[in-house]
């Protein structure tokens, strides 16, 4: 399979020392899904963290949301975590596209359950352990595989594209609002829409929210609301937290696993 349009702009990456597009690097999975076989023998590049060469898994550095949660999920455990403080929390929580901790390091760690595979990298056979229970990182007769993934990893993250995208701009806002909320291309644009037929009303807000947007697009603004957020967030997590979903407990019991509550 031929990816034509990634071709022609690596004609136009290559003079200017840009990261290149790879060629196309899938592979039809019915035949595999009927016969019940692996239909990925290569080493399958996850993540800038993590890749998989059958049935070995190697995933390195800190991993959110790592737990064993009960079949059905969430649940009452869930409702009990939030108000023990012992998250699930968000990994993303951003204003103005500034990652917000919920707490120190260490307790951010814990609220959204993250595990730290570190540099060495955990290792899991997903064929024997599904659920990923077993690391091998340490064990002698798994030495041999642990050193070439970790090799196939390093490789293939040479090659990972990540080309500078920019900064956030106010303008791809204004551009949305008068495409009546939706997001699209918003540089060198003349010509690229249709209008968007608004209502007298509707022109108005629109209008309002666009000068709205332009004051909090202020640096020192957006700067002191970041600090504000990182500040009062943390404290307010607890106390939000109880504004969320109530869980019945007739005929329920809880009872732990692996250190996650599960509702049997």
């Amino acid at each position: 399979m031929m990816d034509h349009a990634a071709e022609r702009a690596n004609e136009w990456l290559r003079p200017r020392g840009l990261p290149l597009l790879h060629p196309v690097e899938s592979v039809p999975q019915w035949g595999f899904i009927l016969n019940g076989t692996n239909g990925r023998s290569q080493v399958l590049h996850l993540s800038e963290n993590a890749v998989l060469h059958w049935p070995y898994k190697l995933v390195t550095g800190k991993q959110p949301y790592t737990a064993w949660t009960g079949p059905l999920y969430p649940n009452c455990s869930t409702v009990s975590s939030f108000f023990e403080d012992e998250g699930p929390s968000f990994v993303d929580l951003k204003v103005f596209d500034r990652k917000i901790l919920m707490g120190r390091e260490s307790v951010q760690d814990r609220l959204t359950w993250t595990q730290d595979c570190g540099i060495d990298g955990c290792l899991y056979n997903v064929a024997n352990d599904p659920e990923e229970r077993r690391d091998l990182v340490d064990d002698p007769q798994h030495a041999g595989v642990l050193v070439e993934l970790r090799k196939s990893l390093q490789t293939l993250n040479q090659h990972t594209f990540q080309p500078y995208r920019g900064l956030p701009a106010i303008e791809a806002c204004e551009v949305g609002v008068d495409n009546g909320g939706f997001y699209g291309p918003f540089a060198h644009i003349e010509g690229w829409y249709s209008a968007v037929p608004m209502s007298p009303g509707q022109s108005a807000k629109d209008a309002t929210l666009k000068k709205m947007l332009r004051a909090v697009s202020s640096q020192a603004l957006q700067k002191t609301v970041v600090a504000a957020a990182q500040t009062l967030l943390p404290l307010l997590r607890q106390r939000w937290a109880h504004t969320l979903d109530r869980c019945p407990r007739n005929r329920t019991r809880i009872t732990a696993m692996h250190g996650v509550a599960m509702l049997v």
